[in-house]
């Protein structure tokens, strides 16, 4: 993840890498510490960059994240974990 955002288009966005195997990113959803979802998307390609904070009112915080990824096998897994945005 990149930080931070800015709307100058130098670190406005991220993307989920994986290996050859990984063929999709079948859903995105971002949330802030209370639990609001503040972002979510779908279809996702790999190594594609993904622009999140377009509206540039998220505070530095902490941000969850759950995410269902498509590997090349036809099986799907769902990673969550958090990270920290930095303004």
């Amino acid at each position: 993840m990149r930080s931070p955002p800015t709307g100058d288009g130098v670190n406005d966005s991220f993307a989920i890498y994986g290996s050859s195997e990984l063929v999709s990113i079948r859903h995105l959803a971002l949330y802030n510490k209370w639990g609001d979802r503040v972002f979510e998307a779908e279809g996702i390609a790999p190594n594609e960059l993904v622009s999140v904070w377009q509206d540039n009112n998220h505070a530095s915080d902490v941000y969850g994240y759950v995410v269902s990824l498509e590997m090349d096998d036809g099986k799907l897994h769902q990673m969550k974990g958090s990270f920290l945005l930095i303004r």
